[in-house]
């Protein structure tokens, strides 16, 4: 992905989501092909967005522990801007959040 376009990107993206928010994305690789095949779904990829320090991330599965990623690396490793945002009906506390 172009930087410009990552920077669309992360620019709309940012702009919808709130903490405790689910993203998807489609990583183009084998393993995330067959886990987006295996699903039925076009998403291979999901974490929970958080936000520490005026920054935006997300906290992702990386076997074998959960890591911290910056939302903009995230979103670079997505398949042609494919990115889908889920919130908890209602949304989420902050009590929850934490």
């Amino acid at each position: 992905m172009h930087d410009y376009q990552l920077d669309l990107l992360e620019h709309e993206v940012k702009s919808k989501i709130s903490e405790g928010d689910i993203i998807f994305i489609s990583i183009d690789s084998f393993l995330y092909r067959q886990v987006a095949k295996g699903t039925g779904s076009w998403t291979s990829h999901v974490g929970f967005i958080v936000r520490e320090n005026d920054q935006w991330y997300v906290m992702e599965s990386a076997v074998p522990t959960v890591t911290r990623c910056p939302l903009r690396k995230f979103l670079a490793r997505t398949t042609d801007n494919e990115v889908s945002i889920m919130r908890v009906k209602g949304g989420l506390t902050q009590i929850q959040v934490e």
